[in-house]
């Protein structure tokens, strides 16, 4: 457990521990680069008891969560920062900051008892819309446990948020079942165990969840796989709401609802607004055309990374014309507009980035030292007289400057490795570049800007490099001088 006012990856300060478990901890912290910016830092830190199956199935779960998120943008998904690990090989993904609470939370908040139907079913849509979109990916991206810890809600806003990514999957076409059997009993529905999952999976799950919500029951402490009908147990709810939840629990998933909009109408829930990955409603074409411009930032990404991030572009009336990109290491897909409504992918391929280094500066060591020491020479440069005929007190009086003169040898040598390193070592670098989408005479400029770290194990063996160098210069110089005396 790392402790409030640690700095880590000598960027994010910890404010507080907000949650965890017994594979790691989530922190609220502060980016000291960018003042007043907010994030969630999510530790995966092993202890030494953990089997090596244990060990390789949380590092997978910890990295597929981190590179699902990084692919995919929708408002109802938290965006990621920044993914890297530490000398003591513990996991971090820096990610979206959510001032909310759980459903389950809620639920507890509510000792238990049902929600009201008109808030349930408000989330619901909001469920739909982000299942739908994973649903839709290509391939399609299966959630596979879906339960109310696994959903928060902003307080500010109301806005659902998605969480926990580690046992998402991809469809296979042609596949017959899972290579791991995840989920959580009660939630996951018969054929996790058994069959590949599927988008008819995740309605399942989400039908278990809807149903613990309007109950109080929870499915994980019941017989699995059973549910009464809702309204049994709350005659609140409307007899279509438990129509589809019955449709939606069926042990067959054939019978079940076959789409996420399917089951979106049969609970009678309207879609909500088209959502890009900055959490703001996608920009509408006007009468006129395009919006202007609007900004996309990767945040901070390690060297040789490929982050993809989504915008969209609608309107009205079908769309013609092409997308471009200023830059060589900044690659659009598609790059053409065709039909009301497009999403396109831009992807930063950070191998083509230049490499910025820097000048540092050091401290001034010797000039310090000799700022403390001139009111000691002015007020006792008779001894130094002295010192010219009486050893001892010479060797008294000298020392001062002795150490004054080590210290600037120092200070040259801490210099001259600065500057070999400003050679060497890469620094973090902000990267800005634009894409053009145009329909007609009508432009929009999507402003895209990131920042590259690099990588810290090539860093240090630059140092290395750059402090080797010194040392074959110092003895070089050495050398030289010996042979000239």
């Amino acid at each position: 457990m790392l402790s409030a006012q640690t700095l880590v990856n000598n960027r994010y300060l910890i404010i507080k521990r907000v949650g965890g478990g017994g594979m790691g901890a989530v922190y609220k912290v502060t980016d000291t680069h960018r003042q007043g910016q907010i994030w969630a830092m999510k530790e995966m830190s092993l202890s030494a008891a953990a089997t090596p199956q244990d060990r390789a199935e949380a590092i997978a779960n910890f990295e597929n969560e981190a590179a699902t998120l990084s692919k995919l943008s929708h408002i109802n998904l938290p965006t990621v920062q920044e993914v890297f690990r530490d000398q003591f090989q513990r996991h971090y993904m820096v990610m979206e900051f959510i001032d909310g609470r759980t459903l389950l939370e809620l639920l507890q908040d509510n000792q238990g008892k049902a929600l009201p139907e008109d808030r349930v079913l408000d989330w619901a849509a909001q469920l739909c819309d982000v299942l739908e979109y994973l649903h839709s990916q290509s391939p399609p991206i299966i959630y596979r446990d879906l339960k109310p810890e696994n959903v928060m809600i902003e307080k500010a806003t109301g806005c659902l948020k998605l969480i926990d990514f580690g046992i998402v999957r991809l469809y296979k076409a042609g596949k017959s079942k899972d290579t791991v059997a995840f989920g959580t009993v009660g939630y996951a529905p018969p054929e996790q165990s058994i069959a590949q999952t599927d988008a008819r999976s995740d309605i399942y799950a989400m039908a278990a969840t809807l149903h613990h919500l309007l109950t109080g029951r929870d499915p994980k402490k019941e017989t699995p796989w059973l549910y009464p009908p809702v309204r049994q147990l709350n005659s609140a709810v409307s007899a279509k709401v438990e129509a589809a939840l019955v449709q939606a629990l069926e042990s067959n998933r054939s019978k079940r609802p076959q789409t996420m909009a399917e089951f979106r109408d049969l609970l009678g829930c309207k879609p909500q607004a088209k959502p890009t990955r900055s959490g703001q409603q996608a920009h509408p074409m006007l009468a006129s055309g395009l919006a202007s411009t609007r900004k996309l930032d990767f945040g901070t990404v390690p060297r040789g990374q490929q982050p993809t991030r989504r915008v969209q572009v609608h309107s009205a009336t079908p769309l013609a014309g092409r997308v471009s990109a200023s830059q060589v290491w900044l690659k659009v897909s598609p790059d053409y507009l065709k039909g009301n409504t497009v999403d396109i992918d831009i992807t930063v391929d950070t191998h083509q980035l230049p490499v910025e280094r820097s000048f540092w500066t050091t401290p001034n060591l010797a000039g310090n030292f000799w700022h403390r020491l001139q009111p000691y020479v002015q007020r006792y440069w008779w001894a130094m007289l002295v010192g010219l005929f009486i050893p001892y007190v010479n060797l008294a009086v000298v020392a001062p400057f002795v150490i004054l003169a080590l210290l600037a040898l120092l200070q040259g040598v801490i210099w001259w490795t600065f500057l070999h390193a400003s050679w060497l070592v890469q620094q973090p670098h902000q990267h800005t570049a634009e894409v053009e989408v145009e329909a007609g005479s009508n432009s929009e400029t999507v402003v895209v800007a990131i920042e590259v770290t690099p990588d810290p194990l090539e860093n240090r063996w630059r140092w290395v490099v750059a402090a080797g160098m010194v040392a074959a210069e110092a003895m070089l110089a050495w050398w030289l001088l010996s042979v000239a005396l």
